[in-house]
């Protein structure tokens, strides 16, 4: 018997079905030895992916709450320091410092920072020098500078002159071009705390005359005109030296 030729359409048809046959057979052996013979494997995998979506949720909202309370403590302390309570400021900021409850990276330079200035007003200039000197190098270029004057205040109290004048050259490229105006209605500079604390420092160092010229650099409409006057009235008025061990008095008066 003759063989019958299959039209275009039936062996499109018959291909197709073939190809669904072929895909539908891969898939149940897929699904046997696949999904069924690894059925505790793949409801581990479910479980896991589902325990670590809820992690992730749980310490989103865990790390939100930790900044929250450290955000809530600094802001605490900061308080009390500006209202005098030292002792208030470290208890608040025992939380936050490292090692703290809520000790987080995300506070760690303002904390540090805050720790630098309580310890500075409370006369601990070793723990201040100490925290600035650490923190320095790490912070954003815009804090160095305040950070700079503050480490050569408390390098001028602890007595170290020579490293607080080093401090204050570090300080010289964040100020900017020196004013060019002079006289006492120059307007108001960040160089004037520059020339106030150099001026201390080399009067300290026993260089009282440059120390002098620096204080007078300071403009009279900044607020570091006060400890400028008095520091240049105190030096001038500064007590001679003790007399030699053999001067005697006129014997005439």
């Amino acid at each position: 018997m003759p063989r019958r030729r299959l039209r275009h359409k039936d062996v499109l048809e018959t291909i197709q079905q073939d190809d669904i046959q072929v895909a539908l057979g891969k898939l149940k052996s897929f699904w046997r030895d696949s999904v069924v013979a690894n059925n505790g494997l793949i409801t581990t995998t479910i479980l896991v992916v589902v325990v670590l979506v809820f992690a992730g949720y749980y310490w989103k909202n865990s790390a939100a709450s930790g900044l929250a309370n450290a955000n809530s403590y600094l802001a605490e302390a900061k308080t009390n320091f500006d209202t005098g309570d030292i002792v208030g400021a470290l208890a608040e900021l025992n939380y936050v410092l490292p090692g703290g409850e809520y000790s987080t990276k995300r506070v760690s330079i303002a904390a540090k920072m805050l720790h630098a200035s309580v310890a500075y007003a409370s006369g601990d200039y070793e723990t201040s020098i100490s925290i600035l000197t650490e923190l320095i190098p790490d912070v954003p270029s815009n804090l160095k500078g305040d950070l700079l004057y503050e480490l050569a205040a408390a390098q001028e109290n602890h007595g170290d002159h020579e490293a607080a004048l080093a401090t204050l050259e570090e300080i010289v490229p964040f100020l900017g071009p020196q004013p060019e105006e002079e006289g006492p209605d120059r307007k108001s500079s960040v160089w004037d705390r520059y020339y106030y604390r150099k001026g201390r420092v080399l009067a300290r160092m026993g260089k009282e005359a440059e120390g002098i010229e620096f204080l007078l650099k300071v403009s009279e409409r900044s607020r570091w005109i006060s400890g400028a006057r008095s520091e240049v009235a105190w030096l001038k008025a500064k007590p001679a030296g003790a007399l030699p061990t053999g001067w005697k008095s006129n014997p005439s008066s």
